[in-house]
């Protein structure tokens, strides 16, 4: 079972400029996880030897790159789609369109429906 703290901040609506309070996730109340942390969670909950880890994750971070690079999604059960996305200028005429107008390249995550679920059936929420 997780638990969210989170502030009330007023903030305003773009469409209608009105003012409302909206809730926002406290950043600083639990800090980012050490790598080495993360791979003895993984260890204890998979049964897996803590020093086998980091191979899988440089296996599993090279296949998702290549596969990606190359226009696929990747999606684990459970967790989620990775895939590629680019972003780009325009151009007024089709033809006058070049490579040099892609600005940037993202990988993006989808998260699955169970994930999602399963962290939302999980959480609790606390104001502070």
């Amino acid at each position: 079972m997780g638990n969210i703290r989170y502030l009330l901040i007023s903030r305003k609506n773009p469409v209608t400029r009105e003012y409302a309070y909206s809730a926002s996730k406290i950043s600083g109340f639990a800090p980012t996880i050490t790598t080495d942390a993360f791979y003895a969670a993984m260890a204890e909950n998979a049964h897996i030897p803590v020093a086998q880890i980091p191979a899988v994750f440089t296996a599993i971070t090279k296949a998702i790159e290549n596969f990606c690079l190359n226009g696929h999604s990747v999606t684990f059960p459970d967790l989620g789609t990775f895939r590629a996305s680019i972003n780009s200028g325009g151009q007024a005429v089709e033809e006058d369109f070049k490579t040099d107008d892609i600005r940037g390249l993202r990988l993006r995550f989808l998260p699955s429906a169970k994930l999602n679920y399963e962290l939302r059936a999980n959480t609790s929420f606390t104001r502070q």
